[in-house]
């Protein structure tokens, strides 16, 4: 009968040790350490299939994942945005990063050529991206024949 006990406690012994380890498995022990998205995806927390993805601790810290190509555009950027040419006829200067959200009217107006033509389109002393004012631009919004050599000059651009 002493040898049944036993071999009852050893069969309740190997259950505990694989119930344990199956424990462990599914449940891992993780570092409260975690310091990056990285780390936090490394070490099994749940990673959210968001833009940018985020990983969630069980402590509730979450870790954004840094995106290496807006990471490389940052870097290869100057501090500053560069003032470009938008709208449907070359008639807007803005900042480069708001361009693509630029919408016009396309109206087409003989005195926009003039701003391609005789305009520099560059940052201002307000900070602001503009048309900087000549007297070239200036005669060529107020003449309407300096307006049509400047759609001719346009026109012979090679796109």
């Amino acid at each position: 009968m002493k040898t049944n006990q036993l071999a009852g406690l050893a069969a309740v012994a190997v259950l505990l040790t694989m119930f344990a380890l199956l424990l462990v498995q599914l449940f891992p022990v993780r570092s409260s350490r975690v310091a990056s998205f990285e780390e936090c995806a490394n070490a099994g927390y749940p990673v959210m299939e968001s833009y940018p993805r985020q990983c969630m601790t069980a402590h509730g810290d979450v870790f954004v994942e840094e995106d290496i190509n807006e990471l490389l555009a940052d870097a290869s950027m100057d501090a500053t945005p560069h003032c470009v040419v938008a709208g449907c006829n070359g008639e807007i200067c803005t900042e480069e990063l708001q361009a693509p959200f630029v919408a016009t009217a396309c109206m087409a107006h003989p005195a926009f050529s003039c701003y391609q033509v005789y305009g520099t389109c560059e940052r201002q002393v307000t900070g602001q991206c503009g048309w900087t004012d000549s007297a070239a631009l200036d005669q060529c919004v107020e003449t309407p024949e300096m307006q049509e050599e400047a759609e001719a000059a346009l026109s012979l651009e090679v796109i």
